[in-house]
């Protein structure tokens, strides 16, 4: 009898759950889960609040069949702008960064060349001061 790790069943268990679409994984794609279960939610609830004050079924069906749509695509807009402008950001940040170890690379190499010829001419001081003057 083999051990199976749970890891191996969580591997295995999300193998499973795939959800392809035009040959894409559909839970990798950033705001997806969240734009449908929004759109979902919303069209249960319109279409249960329409009922609920007119009390006409195939209209309140409707309601809810036409606000999962809409709901769905403005959350998923909405949801991908913020994630756009979050990496704009992030790479702003990135090279901000970047730029500035190198300003203080530069600086640091400067520093290094100004004190080696510093310690350059007070050797040459230091044996100029020693020398005979015969």
């Amino acid at each position: 009898m083999a051990d199976i790790t749970s890891q191996e069943m969580v591997d295995e268990g999300a193998e499973k759950r795939k959800l392809m679409i035009f040959g894409r994984n559909v839970a990798e794609i950033p705001c997806f889960r969240k734009a449908f279960l929004t759109g979902i939610t919303s069209g249960i609830a319109s279409s249960l609040v329409y009922f609920v004050f007119t009390s006409n079924t195939k209209k309140a069906t409707k309601v809810g069949l036409f606000t999962f749509p809409i709901v769905t695509m403005a959350t998923f807009t909405v949801c991908r702008y913020n994630l756009a402008v979050l990496r704009m950001e992030h790479r702003k940040l990135k090279n901000a960064i970047e730029h500035t170890r190198q300003t203080v690379k530069a600086t640091d190499v400067q520093i290094q060349q100004t004190a080696d010829i510093n310690n350059t001419e007070t050797n040459t001081y230091n044996d100029n001061k020693h020398e005979d003057p015969s």
